[in-house]
């Protein structure tokens, strides 16, 4: 990472494919493999009322459940997960748990990017940047890092999730190819998601006049 948060726990065979959606590779999960990124200290960790997280998924196949992206754990956090061909998403707060409206991942065998959007208790997911049913949580934000110690990743569950799961029989692991994972502390509007989607620099809509134009990648980099 160039913001200094590299992994920080690794299970499973670290394998890389030729097929991506930004740069020349992605990381292939081979169904016994998860990325840690939560350093248990303040990555990940504090509450937050704005998110935003998309990234780019090939599944070898869209069967059982597949966990994408999770923080936290029973108590707090969030995750993100295939069900079959469902993307579903959950947030919990003091044990609270509120799930989104499922939407169907095309069954294609092709990439595609997904995510979702907390914005101040709306919780709501989107595939190809569109925006699935806003879904109303109740609380205006999560308090991730009540109580310490819970982990976080990419590819698989670590310990429990925020779905409710211990993870003592299975770590619900994903089988197939993630790439380019974004991470906002806020809220991507629904032009921004298109934008980020088709990755084209279209700016529609905006009202003749002279602007400042500013390039950068999904992770602040100007250079």
């Amino acid at each position: 990472s160039g913001n200094n948060h590299h992994a920080t726990g690794f299970n499973g065979t670290e394998t890389y494919a030729n097929d991506a959606i930004d740069g020349q590779q992605s990381f292939y999960f081979n169904g016994s493999t998860r990325i840690r990124y939560d350093d248990d200290a303040t990555f990940m960790e504090s509450p937050f009322a704005h998110r935003t997280i998309t990234m780019w998924i090939k599944p070898d196949a869209l069967s059982g459940r597949q966990m994408l992206i999770e923080s936290g754990g029973p108590v707090h956090g969030f995750a993100l997960r295939l069900n079959g061909d469902q993307l579903q998403g959950t947030v919990r707060r003091f044990l609270n748990q509120q799930n989104t409206f499922d939407m169907t991942i095309p069954n294609d065998g092709d990439w595609h990017q997904v995510g979702f959007i907390f914005d101040e208790g709306i919780l709501t997911l989107t595939v190809d940047g569109v925006l699935g049913t806003p879904f109303d949580t109740g609380f205006p934000n999560i308090q991730m890092n009540n109580p310490p110690g819970n982990s976080g990743g990419i590819g698989g569950m670590f310990g429990g999730d925020a779905f409710g799961n211990s993870g003592l029989l299975s770590s619900d692991y994903y089988t197939g190819l993630i790439d380019n994972v974004s991470y906002h502390n806020e809220v991507l509007r629904p032009q921004q998601l298109a934008d980020n989607f088709t990755d084209d620099g279209d700016r529609t809509g905006l009202p003749a006049g002279d602007y400042t134009v500013y390039v950068y990648d999904l992770n602040g980099c100007t250079d």
